[in-house]
């Protein structure tokens, strides 16, 4: 079985909030930051992501509305965005709005949370200055009118 992710195109993907939904068991929000690589250049660093790993799931987990449907939020392998799976839908102006408190939460942070030896495998590989500025850029995109998409643009046969 095709996973679906291979029937996007990701060339003419752009940041936005798209859903992949299994009624009754998973709701896969992908939260696309950045459009997909073109070049080594493009893309979140390494480092950001982390830093973004860890801003999001405290955000996200102490402050959102569906906080209490949360069962995971991850960094992407493509290093675009995240994915947020919850146990149900949600709306994506939720989400949305969600993401805007989480980028106000990284702006204003003086520390990473749990960025430490005991709390993280890898808490060396952190950027908060640059995480800010990320957060800066994609504010503005997630609010509302911000022009993020909803729908996946798919491969045509």
């Amino acid at each position: 079985m095709t996973p679906v992710s291979f029937s996007i195109d990701h060339t003419r993907l752009n940041p936005g909030i798209y859903l992949q939904a299994e009624p009754g068991k998973v709701y896969t929000y992908y939260l696309r930051f950045v459009a997909p690589r073109r070049s080594q250049k493009e893309g979140i660093p390494q480092a950001v992501m982390h830093t973004f790993e860890h801003c999001l799931a405290t955000s996200l987990r102490s402050s959102a509305p569906f906080a209490e449907n949360i069962l995971y939020v991850g960094p992407m392998g493509c290093c675009t965005g995240f994915y947020l799976l919850l146990n149900r839908e949600v709306d994506k102006a939720v989400i949305a709005a969600a993401l805007v408190e989480a980028f106000d939460f990284i702006i204003a942070a003086d520390a990473i949370p749990a960025a430490n030896p005991r709390q993280c495998g890898n808490y060396l590989l952190n950027d908060l200055e640059a995480a800010r500025a990320l957060a800066l850029r994609l504010r503005g995109i997630f609010l509302p009118g911000g022009g993020y998409e909803t729908e996946y643009p798919v491969l045509e046969e």
